[in-house]
């Protein structure tokens, strides 16, 4: 066999090899709230609203958000993942919303209580996850907020446990927020879309490399020789 055969044939068995390895799929949150800046958080309240001060409510309010992630591998790595959150009819105002690492423990977290203003001001302070801004068009929509390479890492650094996000909402519109009235408690209007791609095998590395080595042979019998004179 040619080694241009050869080459061509280990091309083929790598590209087989690798051939379906990007998964995409959607986790329901596990957990959801709100915490206000007294450090307040029911357990058994899954709205997640946002908020600046209002009058007519508690706030300002951060929200959080928990997602299992036991589904995961350590052989697979989380490329992309962005939060899908249903934003109701109701929430009409312009703003940003942030999203934010957490570092409370997620039992403290859920677990929720009085005076848990340090909890508080984790939901909205730390490493920046996502930056999303947000206008009247997306009241009654799913709102999609990509995570960055921070947001990834994390991911990723959490695979096999459990993961949380916190948010803060910024506006300059008085007595604004976002994400209200979401008191159905239907966990899958927020939600976790990711895309993930399989770490290759030993077998499939080593085939790369053969197939890096018949390019080199092959490169090197083109070579022209000069002939002496």
């Amino acid at each position: 066999m040619s080694v241009g055969n050869l080459v061509r044939m280990v091309c083929l068995a790598v590209l087989c090899a690798n051939a379906g390895q990007v998964q995409a799929g959607i986790i329901s949150a596990d957990d959801r709230g709100w915490y206000d800046s007294s450090g307040y958080h029911d357990p058994t309240n899954l709205n997640y609203v946002a908020s600046i001060p209002v009058t007519s409510f508690r706030g300002p309010m951060r929200n959080f958000f928990v997602f299992n992630l036991g589904g995961f591998s350590t052989s697979e790595v989380i490329t992309s993942a962005s939060l899908r959150l249903f934003n109701p009819i109701e929430n009409t105002f312009f703003g940003t919303y942030t999203v934010y690492d957490v570092s409370t423990s997620i039992p403290s977290l859920i677990g929720g209580g009085l005076g848990l203003v340090a909890t508080y001001n984790d939901l909205g302070t730390g490493t920046s996850y996502a930056t999303q801004a947000i206008t009247s068009a997306d009241a009654g929509t799913f709102v999609t907020i990509n995570l960055n390479a921070a947001g990834l890492s994390a991911l990723n650094a959490a695979r096999g446990g459990t993961f949380a996000t916190g948010g803060r909402w910024s506006s300059s519109t008085p007595n604004s927020h976002v994400f209200g009235f979401n008191f159905a408690g239907n966990l899958n209007d927020s939600s976790l879309v990711y895309e993930t791609s399989a770490i290759p095998e030993p077998a499939s590395l080593a085939l790369s490399g053969i197939g890096a080595l018949g390019v080199g042979l092959v490169a090197r019998r083109r070579v022209r020789k000069v002939p002496a004179i």
